[in-house]
């Protein structure tokens, strides 16, 4: 964890914000709201109306929480995971922008004292790149989903001595 503060919000919006009204300050349509992977926390996406983020065009996923208080921004890249100069641009802007230190690495990762978070990754099974921004409530959450995720069946795959 690094030392300096967290993100406190993304594309001119802040966490705790409502997310509705946020969404439809920067022209974005969020009229369903889907459960996350924690229940706790609601997504919502416009896939009509793309976003310029740190210089590149994404489509913009919105994470509330309590069922209006913006806790988190998702930016999804398309045809950035092949493209070498894309996702290098993207990383440089990481560190810019967002105070990312380690931006040398396939998977740019920070993660702050509050639990505030900034990830970014490529995915070569759909040529995507999905930054996360989270506050402190989702950044926690999304942590722990990573690491379920990253230890998937460890359990089932170590015998038992």
């Amino acid at each position: 964890m690094t030392g300096h503060k967290g993100p406190t919000g993304l594309l001119g919006l802040h966490w705790g914000d409502d997310a509705a009204d946020g969404a439809r300050r920067i022209g974005l349509q969020c009229d369903r709201w889907d459960p996350w992977i924690d229940p706790q926390f609601e997504t919502s996406i416009d896939f009509e109306h793309p976003r310029a983020v740190l210089g590149a065009e994404g489509l913009v996923r919105l994470v509330r929480v309590a069922g209006h208080e913006l806790e988190g921004v998702q930016v999804i890249y398309r045809a950035c995971a092949g493209d070498e100069t894309r996702k290098q641009a993207l990383r440089a802007a990481l560190h810019s922008e967002l105070h990312v230190k380690s931006t040398d690495v396939d998977v740019p990762y920070e993660i702050w004292h509050d639990n505030s978070l900034v990830h970014f990754i490529a995915d070569p099974s759909d040529g995507t790149c999905t930054l996360t921004v989270a506050g402190p409530r989702f950044g926690k959450a999304f942590e722990a989903a990573l690491l379920r995720g990253g230890l998937g069946n460890l359990g089932a795959s170590v015998p038992p001595k």
